[in-house]
């Protein structure tokens, strides 16, 4: 799908409106003028002369469209339209195909008229180059000093993620991956009216990462490009909205693996990473061994564990870090574990594990032999873990 197909299709059908109304517009002055002067004027046979004049009138016109379309491509204003117009195009585009929020489209269309473009093109360029986002993120962010609720900086971002849809499909990249990767934006929406109780963009900081192909959501989860222990990796991701069951994750890495071997060939990287809270081995004695976040757990080696991570909290209960405990929300058995651990003195920190790509057998029996080695270190460390409660 063109992202680009309603304003081609809007310049496509001026561009022909025009050119039949000149040229009738011609044909009838010509056809006026030797009705009326019987061919004096122009002294010739009326059939041969009336079609060179004719044929002449339609290479003038056909030359006056050629201008036109070159100042059209140029961004300049042409039948009442021009690139600020155009992008808004794209932009309703992209509204529909992430289910943005009606509300927030409303604010986008008012920042979209007062926006300069122009003015921020310089960080846009460069906000959809993986080398260089974060960079353009820090100046676009100090550029856009007041910005209520980061409304501009979602605009910008929403710019250039319509930009880079072209490059997906230079790349062959499905669709759907396209507009799983971009409804980031709308989760993010929602999450931050859930946990603040109002709807403003917070998350800008990480969403460079998805508008500058450096992201991308394939089925339940997320896959970035990275690095670990100077070799590279494919850093993994679990979206709230994430299916952790067995068949869920099996799936979305399976399509992962054929995704990076196919469109990204030159990409060799050997193992995925994982930095979560639901890494951390605190979970596995709040929850039943059948549970999905166990069972994810044991894909992945544990190479260290922070136990002073708290933003566990935020994305558990869905509220602030600071929330006081006994004010924690309790809808589901793993909310009431832990805002009792809380209580209690305890905490869930996070933890960074590894896994080795599929199809290297050698390195996955490295990896397991690994895993039982760290497994055994983190049992022995349990009885003085400062993480549980005291006894």
């Amino acid at each position: 799908m063109e992202i680009r197909l309603f304003f081609g299709m809007f310049k496509t059908k001026s561009v022909y409106l025009y050119y039949r109304f000149s040229i009738s517009k011609r044909q009838r002055k010509v056809k006026r003028g030797f009705r009326k002067d019987r061919c004096k004027k122009l002294n010739c046979n009326r059939k041969g002369e009336l079609f060179r004049v004719m044929k002449a009138g339609v290479f003038q016109a056909q030359m006056f469209l050629e201008e036109i379309w070159d100042k059209v491509e140029q961004g300049l204003k042409i039948f009442g339209r021009d690139e600020r117009n155009k992008m808004t195009m794209e932009m309703e585009t992209l509204y529909r195909l992430i289910d943005l929020q009606p509300e927030v489209v409303c604010r986008l269309r008012a920042v979209g008229e007062a926006l300069e473009l122009a003015l921020v093109e310089p960080y846009l360029e460069r906000l959809t180059q993986r080398r260089t986002a974060a960079e353009a993120y820090r100046e676009l962010s100090a550029f856009l000093a007041e910005d209520t609720d980061n409304m501009k900086m979602l605009y910008c971002q929403l710019v250039c993620a319509g930009r880079v849809f072209d490059r997906y499909r230079q790349k062959g990249i499905a669709e759907s991956i396209y507009i799983d990767t971009m409804k980031c934006f709308t989760r993010f929406l929602k999450e931050c009216r859930q946990k603040n109780g109002r709807l403003f963009f917070d998350r800008g900081w990480w969403t460079y990462r998805q508008i500058s192909m450096s992201l991308f959501r394939i089925g339940a989860l997320e896959y970035e490009f990275s690095e670990e222990e100077g070799e590279k990796a494919i850093a993994l991701h679990i979206p709230s909205d994430a299916d952790l069951s067995a068949e869920a994750v099996d799936r979305s890495m399976q399509e992962a693996d054929t995704f990076f071997r196919t469109c990204y060939p030159d990409y060799a990287y050997d193992r995925y990473t994982c930095e979560s809270w639901l890494l951390s081995p605190v979970l596995r004695q709040l929850l039943p061994e059948q549970s999905h976040i166990v069972s994810f757990q044991k894909r992945f080696t544990i190479k260290s564990v922070d136990r002073e991570e708290n933003e566990y909290i935020e994305w558990l209960f869905q509220v602030p870090v600071d929330t006081a405990y006994e004010q924690l929300p309790v809808r589901t058995s793993l909310q009431r574990k832990v805002r009792e651990l809380l209580l209690d003195g305890g905490t869930v920190g996070s933890a960074y594990g590894i896994r080795p790509r599929s199809g290297d057998a050698d390195r996955t029996d490295r990896f397991r032999r690994q895993r039982d080695t760290d497994d055994l270190a983190v049992h022995a460390d349990r009885a003085g873990d400062v993480c549980l409660p005291p006894v």
